[in-house]
């Protein structure tokens, strides 16, 4: 996928150098934070005190900026943005697979780090004996897709109809062209983590994995209703959607890496 001229450029003279992204990121989630809680405040106020006259929301507005109620707020989420961008931030260029010098590393060479034959060959390792550890003992005749089953309900139940082998899952993730290294890792670290002595994995059991690696409960049921979701379909459909970067897409958009990382 060809990167647009702008995109090129943020990455040559700042993506690519994390010393200098991470301030950024973080600064610039900071102030989005606390920028929007001036919005959101009076809209939550509104909800809370519907039907109620506006000269009573108008007071409560006064009351909670009298006693730097919404200055709290502000701050409050000044330091969520903030987190959120040093997680994005943690998730695009450390590497946090490797001891304390490959993270001081990786946050000083950036791409040069990850481009590292030495780093690559350590990954390559890494990769293959998750692949061995897993104890897989499913075949395809053994497990199926959700979609088989009409009108299948939605929510906890559907996660637990789609079973996929975890050698497989791990596999699909580790070939995706379009996740990172460090991303990869994550993500192998939930699917590992998440398959018992069957080899097969469901929706509930990466929920379950992801809150354990630190996502929360929210976080981790996107994570486990996309994945597996993904992940049960036939095998041309997932080479295919990794191939245009939909599987990565997904995953990520489910915001556990930014959890986990946070």
């Amino acid at each position: 996928m060809e990167l647009n001229a702008p995109t090129k450029a943020y990455h040559k003279y700042i993506g690519s150098r994390p010393w200098l992204e991470a301030p950024l990121m973080g600064g610039l989630g900071a102030a989005a934070g606390y920028m929007g809680s001036k919005y959101i405040t009076p809209k939550i106020v509104n909800a809370l005190m519907i039907g109620r006259p506006e000269q009573e929301k108008a007071d409560a507005m006064r009351e909670l900026e009298a006693d730097k109620t919404t200055k709290l707020i502000s701050m409050y989420m000044a330091a969520m943005g903030g987190m959120g961008g040093a997680g994005y931030f943690l998730l695009k260029n450390l590497d946090v697979s490797g001891n304390w010098g490959d993270l001081g590393k990786s946050f000083v060479r950036g791409d040069k780090h990850w481009d590292d034959p030495e780093v690559k060959a350590r990954m390559d390792k890494v990769q293959k004996k998750r692949k061995e550890d897993v104890q897989y003992r499913g075949t395809p005749s053994q497990y199926h897709s959700g979609r088989t089953f009409k009108g299948a309900s939605y929510g906890m139940q559907e996660m637990d109809r789609s079973r996929v082998a975890v050698a497989d899952a791990i596999n699909l993730i580790n070939d995706d062209p379009f996740l990172t290294l460090p991303q990869k890792d994550m993500a192998d670290m939930v699917i590992e983590g998440s398959g018992g002595s069957s080899g097969l994995v469901s929706g509930k059991d990466l929920m379950r994995s992801a809150i354990q690696l630190g996502a929360g409960a929210a976080t981790g049921w996107a994570f486990g209703r996309a994945t597996s979701a993904l992940l049960s379909l036939p095998a041309p459909v997932t080479r295919r959607l990794s191939n245009v970067g939909a599987i990565a897409g997904s995953i990520i958009n489910t915001g556990i890496f930014s959890e986990i990382l946070k």
